[in-house]
């Protein structure tokens, strides 16, 4: 059923809040997603870094130590998403 079909059941109110609730899903916007972003970010900036050199400056350190920040970036936003600091699940 969609938000827009009426059905006449006694639970309609009921199920018609909850569905308009989820629909104003929070799209990221959370301390989880935006920390996570930040430190991808700031891999990408130190990947972005190394490359600008060719990366002979830095060798493969110059091509591994950012691509781990990244890395890290996604392993703490699911820690922080699994501790509750990110969006509640979509039960559509």
């Amino acid at each position: 059923m969609t938000h827009l079909q009426h059905n006449t059941s006694p639970e309609t109110p009921k199920l018609r809040v909850k569905h308009e609730r989820q629909l104003h899903y929070h799209e990221g916007k959370s301390p989880a997603a935006w920390v996570g972003t930040w430190i991808a970010l700031a891999g990408f900036l130190v990947l972005t870094y190394t490359a600008s050199f060719g990366f002979g400056r830095f060798g493969w350190p110059g091509v591994i130590v950012p691509a781990a920040i990244i890395l890290i970036g996604g392993i703490v936003t699911l820690v922080m998403k699994s501790a509750g600091y990110g969006t509640p699940a979509r039960d559509l």
